[in-house]
């Protein structure tokens, strides 16, 4: 039985029981306190317990975001393969239609299998990478800041190419948010970067160069730019584990890997 949690009072009841479990305190250290200090921190989150008579079995938490009708997870504490599917199962009765966004650790297996077990979307484990050192490779040339001029290829190329989760419209719509790069041969956008630029640190949300024109050093050259309009500021970036080509030139560009902050993403569409 699946149950939202309708106060902070027995939330923290329930964090304090699972946190006298010795299995909970191994698999998810400090989960029930972060919890808690999101719940005390943010009024969107919504928590859930499952239970097996009286017997909690999964203390859960998800950002939900009203107007969207989305939510986002938050913490997922459960040693009880029944639990994460019951759980799963309440939220595509209780929130359909809407979406239902997962970022979590590869070492949370059951709630990995448990999507794996629905028609989610899960997307391969990403390693986390960060700027390092600046690249001395300074030649930009062919790369423009998008313009109304190349809007429309620069949508047309980022739609075909790229599964990102925002499309190449939304991320041009959010300028506030995103700085986008282009490379461009002959008046043509053959490849693209989507870089946040509103934090101390900004992401790397997307690089894609056509197939035909690889092997240029597009890739390169908007990194290069990429790096030098965010200096001084922080730089971080997600890549799939397996894409070696593409961890080898964020390495040369500067990158490395940071230890033990591999993630996987999953879209649920309810």
């Amino acid at each position: 039985m699946i149950r939202t949690v309708q106060s902070v009072e027995e939330l923290k009841t329930l964090c304090e029981a699972f946190a006298s479990l010795r299995a909970f305190l191994d698999a998810h250290p400090e989960a029930h306190h972060r919890i808690l200090q999101k719940l005390y921190r943010d009024e969107q989150i919504i928590g859930f317990a499952a239970f097996e008579g009286d017997r909690a079995t999964g203390l859960f938490a998800f950002r939900q975001y009203f107007e969207e009708r989305i939510l986002e997870l938050s913490e997922w504490i459960t040693d009880s393969e029944s639990a994460a599917d019951e759980m799963l199962a309440y939220l595509k009765e209780a929130y359909s239609p809407g979406q239902v966004e997962f970022t979590f650790r590869p070492e949370e297996m059951l709630l990995h299998a448990a999507l794996l077990r629905t028609d989610a979307t899960v997307y391969p484990e990403q390693m986390d990478m960060r700027l390092a050192h600046r690249p001395t490779e300074t030649d930009t040339s062919g790369v423009a800041l998008l313009s109304e001029r190349y809007l429309a290829q620069y949508c047309a190329l980022h739609d075909a190419g790229s599964d990102a989760y925002l499309d190449g419209e939304e991320v041009a719509s959010r300028p506030e948010t995103f700085r986008v790069f282009l490379a461009v041969e002959d008046g043509r956008v053959v490849g693209y970067l989507d870089v946040t630029h509103c934090d101390e640190t900004n992401n790397i949300s997307d690089l894609y160069v056509d197939e035909t024109q690889r092997r240029k050093g597009y890739g390169r050259k908007l990194l290069a730019k990429a790096i030098e309009m965010n200096h001084p500021k922080e730089m971080t970036l997600q890549v799939d584990i397996d894409n070696e080509p593409a961890i080898r030139l964020y390495e040369k560009m500067g990158f490395e890997k940071i230890p033990n902050r591999n993630t996987i993403d999953a879209i649920w569409k309810i």
